[in-house]
């Protein structure tokens, strides 16, 4: 199931400011150049602790926070910021690579 996920997580580069993946819903909070906020409904940190920790391994990504405020009343967030680059970009490369790993697991 998380390899599926994790795919279209990749895939979609947020084309739309709202992807449903059941049961998480992804919304792109904010996005400049250098930097993205998504906020990620329902989030399970099974599926998000792997992506912060490939994102953390990018020597271009400057800053990686996972923002939990409030479990009831507040939307988790994820938010990217890089030294050079596409955070986008550095999100799919970081979720197809897990991608990857899950997909040999399974084999």
């Amino acid at each position: 199931m998380y390899p599926t996920i994790l795919l279209l997580f990749a895939r979609e580069r947020f084309k739309t400011s709202t992807i449903y993946v059941d049961p998480m819903q992804l919304q792109l909070v904010d996005r400049t150049e250098k930097s993205i906020k998504i906020g990620i409904r329902d989030a399970d940190t099974t599926l998000v602790m792997p992506i912060i920790e490939k994102l953390n391994e990018n020597k271009d990504v400057k800053i990686v926070r996972f923002i939990e405020t409030h479990p009831e009343l507040d939307t988790p967030e994820l938010y990217v910021e890089m030294y050079e680059g596409d955070p986008v970009q550095a999100i799919t490369d970081a979720t197809d690579k897990i991608s990857d790993y899950f997909s040999a697991v399974q084999n």
